[in-house]
């Protein structure tokens, strides 16, 4: 995938839509929304550079960062109830 400009970063930007629905169905609030999409804006910048990009890809795993983002505050909302 990243042979093809910019294919690679949009596949791998597609979970966003996830994170951000779960966002909103637990309302999680938009500091939570925002710090997501920054992770993502992140990785798309970070992985835009030519070949330092991709090495670049794999110490920035914006997805991962997300997963635990929604996790935690998951987990918090659990203690919660």
């Amino acid at each position: 995938m990243g042979l093809l400009p910019g294919v690679g970063d949009v596949i791998t930007a597609s979970p966003l839509f996830y994170y951000l629905s779960v966002v909103h169905k637990f309302s999680l609030g938009w500091a939570l929304a925002l710090k997501i999409i920054l992770n993502q804006i992140i990785d798309l910048l970070v992985g835009s550079v030519p070949l330092l990009g991709d090495l670049l890809d794999v110490v920035f795993k914006a997805n991962i960062r997300n997963a635990r983002l929604l996790i935690e505050a998951l987990e918090r909302i659990k203690g919660e109830a």
